[in-house]
């Protein structure tokens, strides 16, 4: 299991290039990657975007990337554009004696004009930038997964120690549930007997229309499947590594709507104050649950 916050940095140095990445990863329930590269390194968003989705399937991670490139290499980068200085000149000097002045063009002026000087200060589309920079992603991505996996090693302990509070809770419900419901039924009778309603003491209609109303205030269903649930958070704590955060947030859910009607159904106060424990520990559990990928 793995959280969803985390950070992770990544640094490989290749033939006069050194790539830095950093990851920083937040909560979120879809995946979003968010690659910051400096203008001349947004070529290499869409060749490692890929190398993110198949490492994080969920929550926001921002992808920080910084290149520097020894001396020489910039040196080796450098070009001037002679062709175009030269038309650059040539039309200068038109306009020059066009206008009367002076035809001197100085190289600081040239280098102003876009396109002179190319490849200066930064780093080339080439493959030797590509891998390194893969590799400091992965480099990255591995330190951010263990940051991940050891904080999610932390919430799944935390996770089964709510789990046993919340099956604690359900055992003590079911040990009140038959006995509630038969001090609801004895109420019912109770209650029918003082209105001086014309039943008799054999009359199927008393019969059916206690067992009718007791019924309704049955929380066996419930019980029932909220054992089920907890069965399954539990059994998904103890699966092999992989993404279960939805999983577990929609047994959460299930859970929620389990003991809200079960908490509506039943007439018994102590039921009803377990149930509301029951509410507020199933809600600290799915706070954790919102931290899991």
């Amino acid at each position: 299991m793995h959280s969803m916050t985390g950070y992770g940095r990544g640094q490989c140095r290749r033939d006069g290039c050194t790539v830095t990445v950093e990851l920083s990863a937040v909560n979120r329930k879809q995946p979003d990657f968010r690659f910051l590269l400096p203008r001349e390194l947004a070529w290499l968003e869409a060749r490692l975007r890929p190398q993110v989705q198949e490492r994080i399937t969920r929550g926001a991670v921002t992808v920080v990337f910084a290149c520097e490139l020894a001396p020489e290499r910039r040196r080796a980068q450098v070009r001037v554009n002679a062709e175009l200085a030269a038309a650059v000149v040539l039309r200068l000097r038109e306009a020059a004696r066009s206008a009367g002045i002076s035809e001197e063009v100085r190289i600081g002026e040239l280098l102003a004009v876009p396109g002179i000087l190319e490849g200066f200060g930064g780093a080339t589309a080439d493959d030797t930038v590509a891998g390194t920079a893969a590799e400091a992603l992965r480099l990255a991505l591995d330190a951010l997964r263990q940051m991940q996996e050891r904080e999610g090693a932390a919430l799944a302990r935390d996770m089964v120690a709510r789990l046993a509070v919340l099956a604690g809770l359900l055992e003590e419900i079911r040990s009140l549930a038959d006995g509630a419901l038969i001090q609801y039924r004895e109420r019912l009778r109770e209650r029918l007997r003082l209105l001086a309603l014309d039943f008799g003491p054999d009359d199927d209609r008393l019969a059916r229309e206690i067992a009718f109303t007791a019924e309704r205030a049955d929380v066996h269903e419930e019980m029932t499947r909220l054992a089920s649930h907890l069965a399954q958070y539990r059994d998904l704590l103890a699966a092999a590594p992989q993404p279960a955060g939805r999983n577990l947030d929609f047994l959460c859910q299930e859970m929620a709507r389990e003991i809200n009607t079960l908490a509506a159904k039943t007439p018994d106060t102590t039921i009803s104050r377990h149930a509301l424990a029951f509410k507020a520990d199933l809600d600290r559990l799915r706070e954790q649950v919102q931290n899991v990928e």
